[in-house]
């Protein structure tokens, strides 16, 4: 009876080991399907970062927000991109772009070579392989893959000002407050150049751009969405405010 109960456990532990050893094998992988698009129009929120969950913004429309946790966040497409309804509890810039992803909403010339771009960066600084898949012949590992939509915008940015309809930090309203705001995020994480139509900054570039002069040095293409942050508190709150 001993013997049987041994052979039992024997057998389970060996089956799980092989179903383990099954699931180490099957490698993921992805293809970017990409959506060129003209900037013809512009969707602002300020939003609260303070405890967002997997990259969702918090939005109290009844309460003052804290300027230490705002984020004002801009969103680029066509000018089909007003029609797109709001969602009052949550909201995201990946929101937008995820709707935008249909047959209604116009695509421009694709551009190949920056595509191809595009997708070696990503794909260079994204690895999906696991130790031991580096081990295991290509013919014997299952390989399971899927479409990531990849925004990318062929307007370019000549100038970008953020300037407020109230006075702020000391300076009149509609004074351009770029110096006051750093870029915290953009979709995806990378930038195009107007110029070369190539890309200059993404994935695996080291150094990070994180102000507005910095960004426009590079001669960008509009990002399909950039998340900007003040880096100071402005004195004048408590105050009503109102970015454009």
């Amino acid at each position: 009876m001993k013997s049987n109960i041994f052979l039992l456990l024997l057998c389970t532990l060996s089956t799980l080991s092989s179903c383990k050893k099954d699931l180490s094998e099957i490698k993921e992988d992805y293809f970017l399907v990409f959506y060129p698009r003209h900037c013809e129009c512009i969707t602002t929120k300020i939003l609260s970062h303070k405890e967002r969950p997997q990259n969702w913004y918090i939005y109290h429309p009844q309460q003052e927000l804290q300027a230490q946790d705002a984020d004002l966040w801009v969103v680029t497409g066509t000018d089909s991109l007003a029609r797109i309804p709001l969602i009052k509890m949550s909201y995201s810039p990946a929101y937008y772009l995820d709707i935008m992803q249909t047959d209604s909403y116009p695509l421009a010339e694709r551009n190949r070579k920056l595509e191809q771009q595009l997708d070696y960066d990503y794909r260079t600084e994204t690895s999906y392989s696991t130790r031991s898949q580096q081990h295991t012949r290509a013919s014997d590992m299952m390989v399971s893959s899927y479409p990531l939509s990849w925004e990318y915008r062929v307007t370019g940015v000549k100038d970008f000002n953020i300037v407020a309809t109230t006075p702020l930090f000391g300076q009149a309203a509609g004074t351009s407050l770029n110096r006051h705001f750093i870029i915290s995020e953009f979709l995806p994480k990378q930038i195009i150049s107007y110029r070369t139509q190539s890309l200059v900054w993404g994935y695996r570039s080291k150094k990070k751009v994180e102000t507005i002069a910095k960004w426009l040095a590079l001669k960008p293409m509009a990002p399909p969405a950039i998340v900007f942050r003040l880096n100071a508190t402005p004195p004048e709150v408590p105050a009503h405010v109102k970015f454009v």
